[in-house]
């Protein structure tokens, strides 16, 4: 059975994603302090991908926050240069990995995302999973 969470096996790695996603979560878009943590959060994501670049969740987790903290709107249908980037790395990472898909939808926009549902991997070229047989 596939991971559901990425892994990695750097501890310091690992530790940096955490805080990064429990600020996250935390995060209140209304608060007075809201660019400061989402700041905070772009930090520890940031951190974690340059301890272990290959951290696919990490560089979607950091895309999203770099998309909040540059204030696109969907609506605009604009892509902040930094988001977008990490959102690509991680897919070259892990192809199926639906947060980035997601991340990248909402970054690319509504009037774009046929365009970004393109790009996604033909599960024909996807080897077959192996057959059990008892």
């Amino acid at each position: 059975m596939p991971a559901l969470v990425d892994t990695t096996l750097n501890a310091v790695a690992y530790a940096a994603f955490l805080r990064g996603r429990s600020l996250q979560v935390r995060y209140r878009e209304r608060s007075s302090q809201a660019i400061q943590v989402l700041r905070q959060v772009e930090h520890h994501f940031k951190r974690a991908v340059e301890l272990d670049p290959s951290l696919a969740v990490a560089w979607a987790r950091l895309a999203g926050v770099r998309h909040r903290i540059e204030g696109t709107q969907t609506a605009r249908g604009t892509s902040p240069e930094s988001a977008l980037p990490a959102v690509e790395r991680a897919l070259a990472l892990q192809p199926n990995l639906a947060l980035a898909w997601c991340v990248g939808g909402f970054i690319v926009g509504v009037g774009q995302a046929e365009s970004w549902a393109e790009r996604r991997p033909d599960p024909a070229d996807e080897p077959a999973a192996p057959v059990s047989r008892p």
